[in-house]
């Protein structure tokens, strides 16, 4: 935005770290961005109901702290609109190879890598719009399905 002269917001909501429980770390594998729209507006929200701002530049970053803790910590109601998966990425080949993660007994995953992370799917049946609560692990996995095994794409990546 800056490079061709147009305006940008930083989102203020704390990124929301997603994982998994094992026996003993927490394991980060990604990092959900809140949504800049609804963050922007409760920005403004806060700012055009609130007294202006002290002079004093401590203060100022008194201010501010507080705001921080109290409106855009990680557990805000603002919901998540990027996820960026880091490690493991979304690879079954990988994942069923690595040991710590994956339990060849049972032939499953040891862990549910997101815990249990929910979203809201937007969706449309019959003109209507529809709102669903996603479990995303299991949408991610339903869409693995569909594309390796339903669909048969070919992918190199897999050729070995």
């Amino acid at each position: 935005a800056t490079a061709v002269g147009e305006s940008y917001y930083q989102v203020k909501s704390f990124i929301k770290t997603l994982g998994y429980f094992d026996s003993t770390t927490v394991p980060g594998v990604a990092m959900g961005q809140k949504n800049p729209m609804l963050d922007a507006a409760l920005f403004d929200k806060y700012f055009s109901q609130k007294a202006p701002l002290p002079k004093e530049l401590h203060k100022q970053i008194e201010n501010i702290e507080k705001l921080i803790k109290s409106d855009f910590d990680a557990h805000n109601e603002i919901p998540v609109m990027f996820l960026h998966c880091n490690y493991p990425k979304w690879d079954p080949t990988d994942l069923q190879e690595r040991e710590e993660i994956y339990d060849n007994k049972a032939n499953r995953l040891q862990y549910r890598l997101y815990n249990g992370y929910k979203y809201e799917k937007v969706g449309h049946l019959k003109g209507m719009k529809s709102i669903t609560e996603t479990d995303f692990e299991f949408d991610q996995w339903q869409l693995v399905q569909q594309i390796l095994c339903a669909e048969k794409l070919h992918f190199t990546h897999f050729q070995d």
